[in-house]
């Protein structure tokens, strides 16, 4: 255990309707590795959300994810969107 590492991957979302979102379904069967677990929870991840704006036609101001963008850009983006008209 090693509270101090870094999260490999980061989902930002802004919403301005809506329900919040609940990611937690995509690892309801575990990812099962034998090459590390980060690529393949990251996929599951990703695929179920994109499942969800599908089937239930979610849209968001902002979707930003770290490492696509740096800490700074992830940031403004996301403040961005949550506190823009």
């Amino acid at each position: 255990m090693n509270g101090a590492t870094l999260p490999s991957y980061v989902l930002g979302l802004v919403k301005d309707q809506g329900q919040p979102l609940q990611l937690i379904n995509a690892f309801e069967t575990p990812v099962a590795s034998r090459n590390g677990f980060v690529s393949p929870s990251v996929e599951a991840l990703k695929a179920h959300h994109e499942q969800l704006k599908k089937t239930w036609n979610i849209t968001a101001k902002a979707e930003v994810a770290i490492p696509d963008e740096d800490l700074n850009t992830f940031c403004t983006r996301i403040l961005d969107a949550a506190f823009s008209q």
